[in-house]
């Protein structure tokens, strides 16, 4: 798909520009409190709903008659590439905001720092309208004085951003961020025109590295897995040696006698650990790799000689993965492949 024609493109918010994480997490925990139950086990049965293309949480509040919990949105933070993101895009195309949400939000986006990148404002709190209601879509392209063919929609909810979007014509783009990442599309009306995993693949649709620079067919899969050993020649909390702006706050070093797309060896970023080392042995997880450069970066977790990871490493997860490494990454566009 290209997207010559694009005038204006709308993001959702929740879930696609900030993070919901950290509340949903403390809901999830008051829930738990509240029925004396795990947290572990509530979350494996909002995680069950949310697969049925269900609101989990909203459903468990219901069945268990308690009174919502408070909506933490003061630990609400944006996604590690969203910044940059809109940053990249403003100024090429116009932004605007299609969001489900409770009044103030242009004040919310103003306090994340990223309201100077948006040009429109649609939040269903202020307009009496929300989605998936085809309505707010046709006010937002009314008040951008846009067609729907020259607008794109990208949120991370199949019901409420791309299926509305798609019938009134609009191009659409899902991000598979949050809990509705699990929804499993069905039929032609759910399908989004491209699924991406981050808002750097957003950068690189547009910038147009997406499709010259794609993801290898292997999918990295002979370096997956590999027990790689090497050097740490910048140390976590210490900063770049010609860029001083630049603080690692992870260990970030390369893999020796293994050269790199960029000719020198290759790099690596050495997560898990809590304390800067010097050297490593480590096991790769996943690779980085990037649309928009000839090199790839290489997630490592420390391990022996066998490839066990050490009982006290904690082996972080993809979203875990995407804020580490965001402090270098967020200048680049790309994805991880393998976790």
């Amino acid at each position: 798909m290209t997207f010559d024609n694009v005038e204006w493109i709308f993001f959702d918010v929740g879930s696609t520009l900030i993070s919901e994480e950290k509340p949903f997490l403390h809901r999830l925990h008051e829930i738990a409190e509240a029925v004396n139950e795990p947290f572990e086990t509530i979350q494996d049965k909002v995680l069950a709903l949310y697969k049925e293309k269900k609101k989990g949480e909203r459903l468990l509040i219901q069945e268990i008659g308690m009174d919502k919990p408070r909506w933490r949105s003061e630990d609400e933070e944006l996604f590690p590439f969203a910044y940059t993101c809109l940053e990249r895009l403003h100024g090429k195309y116009k932004i605007g905001v299609i969001a489900n949400q409770s009044p103030g939000t242009a004040a919310r986006l103003e306090k994340q720092g990223i309201l100077k990148f948006i040009d429109l404002v649609i939040a269903s709190a202020e307009e009496g309208v929300e989605k998936p209601d085809r309505k707010i879509f046709e006010l937002a392209l009314s008040r951008a004085n846009c067609k729907a063919e020259n607008a794109v929609m990208i949120g991370d909810r199949v019901d409420n951003d791309i299926i509305p979007a798609k019938k009134i014509g609009m191009k659409t783009i899902r991000v598979k961020q949050g809990m509705w990442k699990y929804w499993e599309v069905m039929g032609e009306e759910e399908q989004a025109d491209i699924e991406v995993e981050n808002l750097s693949e957003v950068v690189a649709l547009f910038e147009g590295c997406y499709e010259t620079n794609p993801v290898p067919t292997d999918r990295y899969q002979d370096v997956i897995g590999q027990v790689v050993k090497g050097k740490i020649d910048r140390p976590m909390r210490s900063y770049h040696p010609r860029h001083p702006k630049l603080y690692y706050p992870v260990n970030y070093g390369y893999v020796e006698g293994v050269i790199g797309g960029d000719g020198a060896e290759q790099d690596i970023y050495l997560l898990g650990e809590d304390k800067p080392v010097a050297e490593y042995i480590g096991k790769v997880i996943a690779v980085y790799h990037r649309y928009d450069d000839n090199e790839t970066k290489w997630i490592v977790v420390p391990c022996d000689e066998n490839g066990n990871v050490r009982s006290n490493i904690k082996v972080p997860n993809r979203d875990e993965i995407y804020a580490q490494i965001a402090f270098q990454e967020q200048f680049f566009c790309g994805v991880l492949i393998g976790i």
